[in-house]
């Protein structure tokens, strides 16, 4: 039987160079909580967990909130969330699915043409040029206007690779096309990204909620896997104190009610009993937040869970 997950140096060395005598000493210093206390794999794993979050759960919250320390914002549009929160063949989920939608729209007094990728309703980039098919019998077609089933995301940007290969590979975004084959994007998983006038045209209860991080460099640092730039961490805990007119405008991820069943759902709150449910919304995602970064590119606030403290009591 094993007292440690694994020996470490130290401990080798001290079975090789020491008198028999100490192993017995340490595993006697080991029984004895007054001189190695007891600690928890668990709780440390826990602590340390952080999976992207949209909702709420028995076990943990969705958060932090846009302007809390230890934020994360993500550059790419699409996650592997939306796709098990989207409907394509042989999919079943409880509420209602969730679907990217492409639209055209004109901005500027109709001056400007620009092509909005939706999720769920909610704006999640807006794109210069109409996107194309990138494989199947459309491959190299334009996408046409409409509602499309998300097959598949990966969770990077797909302009972090120059090869269509890699994208695929990669960076995908697969989206269910009219013959119900699901079939790539060219490009991948769009780059996040605004238009001022886009801003000031979209309806407000659709969101978006743009965020000015543009003078906080000093508090944010790219901790991407793999792509550095894919996910940026905010670290100013002074923020939402120093803005909080503009932070409690926008949505609490505490307070996600989305695919909840209301009553003893979470236990961070007084009577397990979820503040904001509503059986009406619960199949509806809260807007989007955006950040406005110091180099003037835009990111998605990048919700993450956070468990229970877990504790040996």
């Amino acid at each position: 039987e094993k007292a440690t997950f694994g020996p470490t140096s130290s401990l080798l060395s001290l079975g090789v160079t020491s008198a028999p005598s100490a192993l017995a000493d340490w595993i006697s210093s080991q029984m004895d909580e007054a001189v190695t206390p007891a600690s928890s794999h668990r709780e440390h794993y826990r602590r340390r967990l952080n999976p992207r979050s949209l909702e709420v759960y028995k076990y943990g919250k969705s958060g932090p909130h846009p302007c809390d320390g230890d934020s994360r914002w993500r550059n790419f549009a699409f996650t592997a969330k939306d796709a098990v929160l989207s409907r394509y063949e042989n999919r079943y989920w409880p509420s209602a699915p969730h679907n990217a939608t492409l639209e055209g729209v004109t901005l500027d007094g109709g001056t400007t043409y620009k092509y909005l990728w939706r999720y769920a309703g909610h704006v999640r980039t807006v794109l210069d040029a109409r996107p194309v098919w990138g494989s199947g019998a459309e491959a190299d077609t334009e996408i046409a206007d409409g509602s499309y089933p998300v097959c598949a995301a990966d969770e990077l940007p797909g302009s972090a690779y120059a090869d269509e290969a890699d994208v695929r590979m990669y960076a995908r975004l697969v989206l269910l096309n009219a013959d119900g084959d699901c079939e790539h994007v060219k490009g991948g998983n769009p780059e996040v990204s605004l238009d001022v006038a886009h801003l000031t045209s979209e309806n407000e209860a659709r969101g978006p909620y743009l965020l000015d991080l543009t003078s906080e460099s000093a508090h944010l640092s790219q901790i991407g896997h793999i792509h550095a730039p894919s996910v940026t961490l905010f670290r100013n805990a002074a923020y939402r104190a120093a803005h909080s007119s503009e932070c409690d405008a926008l949505p609490d991820p505490t307070f996600s009610d989305s695919r909840s069943v209301g009553s003893i759902y979470s236990p961070y709150y007084e009577g397990f009993k979820h503040p904001n449910w509503d059986n009406s919304t619960r199949d509806y995602l809260d807007p989007p937040v955006f950040a406005t970064l110091p180099d003037g590119s835009h990111a998605l606030h990048d919700r993450r869970l956070a468990l229970l403290r877990n504790t040996l009591e």
